[in-house]
């Protein structure tokens, strides 16, 4: 069995923008949880992507396979991205982990119980729940892509027994 981990298109979408565009120079929110509550608080969207393409070339270097979930893969494969030969190469491989969803929804519920920890995350976490049951509309965006986004990788991790390299914004919600 090939030494993989899975990893988060959203990060592999940084990457190629800081390879096709530069570094961003715009700000990006990082969930903070501190004294029983969280917050967010504004970075160097560069750093992100800094972090992100660290993160990548560790996993390059150590691992046989870094797998991306297929399904959403379209964030940075049409970006003629720098990372497309390492696609090629068969090193970054696209897995269809939503085929399989019955084996994804207990673990992934079981995953958000434990994020959701704090009175503030949880009370944040059922409005988008809510929102979404409703009317397809989340009230908290960065909490609901770092949340259900997080809480899905780590599920794919733990369901196809591989690693995970979460994205830099969702490592300190998920830590």
């Amino acid at each position: 069995m090939a030494q993989g981990v899975v990893s988060d298109n959203w990060s592999l979408q940084d990457i190629s923008s800081l390879f096709s565009e530069g570094m961003d120079d715009s700000t990006a929110d990082e969930i903070i949880v501190e004294n029983s509550k969280h917050s967010y608080e504004s970075i160097y969207h560069a750093s992100v992507q800094t972090e992100a393409l660290f993160d990548f070339l560790t996993d390059l270097v150590l691992r046989d396979e870094i797998l991306v979930e297929q399904k959403f893969e379209h964030a940075w494969v049409n970006t003629n991205s720098s990372i497309l030969k390492a696609k090629e190469l068969g090193v970054v491989r696209s897995y269809p982990f939503l085929n399989e969803p019955q084996k994804l929804v207990e673990p992934r519920n079981r995953i958000l119980e434990h994020m959701c920890s704090i009175d503030s995350l949880k009370l944040a976490h059922q409005e988008n729940v809510l929102g979404w049951k409703e009317a397809k509309v989340v009230q908290h965006p960065l909490l609901s892509a770092t949340m259900w986004g997080g809480a899905g990788m780590c599920t794919r991790s733990f369901v196809y027994e591989k690693s995970y390299t979460p994205h830099p914004l969702k490592k300190k919600i998920l830590c």
